[in-house]
Order: structure tokens, then C-alpha cells, then sequence
């Protein structure tokens, strides 16, 4: 059987046209809020979009989780949104969130950033108070 080979663009676009999605809690040490499920749309330039949930994560304070297995863009990322779920330890509450960014195809978003925050922490990286727990904040942002 004769290969059919991709070429170099189209594997260079694996290493070069990807994104990274970065999923933090970053809630103070001395909470219980675990964050469980995040789901994240990446819009494309071109009106397309790229799904990635990820469940069971457990994500307590003070870390995250890298998502790099994204498929490449065929455009470049243009917004994402993400609804996330978060479980409070010791009231066994569950909590949603959802976040937003937006670039341009001039910036696109190659790392994305999306998490928890307590709300003294919220202004640095745009976040948005939950409502059911005025404590904390959403968030997405370009990572850095």
C-alpha cells in the first residue's frame, strides 16, 4: 500500500497552528472550591469552532491542568468561551461559571487561560464574580 503523505505544511501546521488551553484554580490555599468540568469553544477567523470539554478533573487550589491535544486552527483563533463547574468541599454546592475572551486575527489566541479566582485577585485577569458565590470569579485570558 503507497503512502498518502501530508507534507511539510500540513505537519508543521500539528506544531505551529495549535493552541494550548490552560484550566487553573487559582482560589486562595485555604479554600474548598475543586474545580470539575470545564467545556471551552474556540472560534475560528472563519466562523468555524472547536469544542473541548473535560470532566473529572479535581482541580483544587493551586493547580491546573495543560490541554495541548487541540487540532490546529485552519484560521486563527479569533474567541473562546468556557463554561466551567466547581464543587464546594465542604458544602458539597456545585457552582457554574462561564467566561469569554476575544483577540483579532492580528492576536490570536495561542494560549488561553481559563480558571477560578478569588475576587481580590478577579481585576488581574478580567474576571467575572459568580453569582451564587460572590467570593470568586471566572475568568479567561490570553496566557502568558
Amino acid at each position: 500500500m503507497a503512502a498518502a503523505w501530508l507534507g511539510a505544511e500540513q505537519l508543521a501546521g500539528v506544531l505551529y497552528g495549535g493552541s494550548r488551553l490552560v484550566i487553573s484554580n487559582r482560589a486562595a490555599d485555604a479554600t474548598t472550591l475543586i474545580l470539575e468540568a470545564v467545556v471551552v469553544v474556540l472560534h475560528g477567523d472563519d466562523g468555524s469552532r472547536r469544542l473541548k470539554a473535560a470532566q473529572g478533573l479535581a482541580l483544587f487550589p493551586g493547580k491546573s491542568e495543560i490541554i495541548d491535544d487541540l487540532p490546529p486552527a485552519a484560521t486563527p483563533l479569533v474567541a473562546a468561551e468556557a463554561f466551567l463547574q466547581f464543587r464546594h468541599g465542604e458544602t458539597h454546592r456545585m457552582l457554574d461559571g462561564y467566561a469569554t475572551i476575544e483577540g483579532t486575527a492580528a492576536t490570536p489566541l495561542d494560549s488561553i487561560e481559563v480558571g477560578i479566582v478569588d475576587t481580590a485577585g478577579a481585576e488581574a485577569v478580567g474576571g467575572t464574580p459568580l453569582p451564587d458565590a460572590p467570593d470568586y470569579a471566572v475568568f479567561a485570558r490570553v496566557d502568558a
